[in-house]
C-alpha cells in the first residue's frame, strides 16, 4: 500500500512498538475520521497497558456502536482492571444480554461480589448453576500463587466464588460445602 500511515502502523506492530503504532493510527484518524480507527486505537492502548486511554476511545466507539461486543469486553476488562467494578458490571451485563454466554454472567457475579452485593451475586450464581452451557464453557482460574491457571467450567468457578463469598461471611461450613462441590 502507498498509505504511509498504515505502513508505519504495520511496521510498528510487527516490532511490538505500540507507541509508534498508536501515533500512526492517530495520523490516519486525523485524515479519515472513521470509527474503525478509534476501535484500533482502543485495542492498541489496551495492549500497551494504557488503560485510561483505552477506556476513553472505546467509550466513543460504544456511543456510535452500542452493541460492539469486542469494545464492550475491552471496556469491561479495563474498568475491572482500574477497580471500577460498577462500570465493569454494567458492561458485562450488556455483554450477557447480547450473547447469553455464561462467561459474562460469571463475570457479572465476580463484579457483584467485588461490590459487596452478596444477594445479587448469590442469585446470579444460582442462575449460572441452572444453565447447562455453564458446564461446557471453560474459564482460567488461579489455583495458587506461582502455579499456572487451570481451566475449569464456569459452573465450577461459580461454585468456588460462592464458597469464597460464604467464607468472607464467616459461614465456613457452607463455604466448605461449595468448595467441595466445585472440586467435583
Amino acid at each position: 500500500t502507498t498509505d504511509y500511515d498504515l505502513r508505519v502502523y504495520a511496521n510498528a506492530v510487527s516490532l511490538g512498538d505500540f507507541y509508534t503504532a498508536i501515533t500512526a493510527i492517530h495520523y490516519k484518524y486525523a485524515k479519515d475520521s472513521s470509527i474503525r480507527w478509534l476501535d484500533t486505537l482502543s485495542r492498541l492502548y489496551f495492549t500497551g497497558n494504557m488503560i485510561r486511554q483505552a477506556v476513553i476511545t472505546a467509550e466513543i466507539v460504544i456511543q456510535k456502536q452500542p452493541n460492539n461486543t469486542s469494545m464492550l469486553e475491552l471496556l469491561a476488562l479495563s474498568y475491572s482492571g482500574l477497580g471500577d467494578s460498577k462500570s465493569a458490571l454494567t458492561k458485562y451485563e450488556k455483554l450477557y444480554e447480547l450473547t447469553q454466554k455464561p462467561y459474562y454472567q460469571y463475570q457479572c457475579a465476580v463484579e457483584e461480589f467485588n461490590l459487596g452485593r452478596v444477594g445479587e451475586c448469590e442469585v446470579r450464581i444460582k442462575t449460572i448453576q441452572s444453565n447447562p452451557a455453564a458446564e461446557k464453557e471453560k474459564i482460567n482460574i488461579n489455583v495458587g500463587q506461582g502455579q499456572a491457571p487451570e481451566q475449569v467450567s464456569i459452573k465450577a468457578a461459580s461454585l468456588n466464588l460462592l464458597g469464597v463469598m460464604q467464607m468472607k461471611l464467616g459461614k465456613n461450613d457452607d463455604a466448605k460445602k461449595y468448595f467441595e462441590a466445585s472440586l467435583k
